[in-house]
């Protein structure tokens, strides 16, 4: 995974092998306080036809969390997408992993990994 230069996101890694993504966003917003269901809304809007293929909360960076993973469709391509949505000292967090469906496996080790060592502040 190699950093990706965007305007949307905090921080974007792109494989080169497969195209998929990892990604975190960050929201400190003093007036902003979502829910975990509304932070996992906001990552998961973009895809149509949106399929919810696992649900559940965690204890993550000593916080409640939600991790779902979705497939669905983006410009007619069946994507799939683990995201992992916590709130932490006044910031909201979303964690993402994407990819088309049937590359999604391939590498989601990698995005464990990530999960693994990323510290909010």
């Amino acid at each position: 995974f190699t950093e990706l230069k965007t305007k949307t996101g905090d921080k974007t890694w792109i494989s080169s092998k497969t195209k998929n993504i990892i990604s975190y966003l960050s929201d400190c917003s003093p007036t902003q306080d979502p829910t975990l269901d509304q932070l996992e809304q906001e990552t998961l809007s973009g895809l149509e036809k949106l399929e919810i293929k696992q649900r559940e909360e965690i204890s993550y960076n000593q916080r409640t969390a939600r991790n779902t993973v979705a497939q669905g469709l983006v410009d007619g391509v069946k994507i799939q997408i683990n995201v992992l949505s916590f709130k932490k000292n006044g910031c909201n967090y979303n964690l993402i992993y994407g990819g088309q469906t049937d590359r999604f496996d391939s590498e989601s080790g990698q995005f464990k990994l990530f999960k693994e060592s990323f510290r909010a502040p």
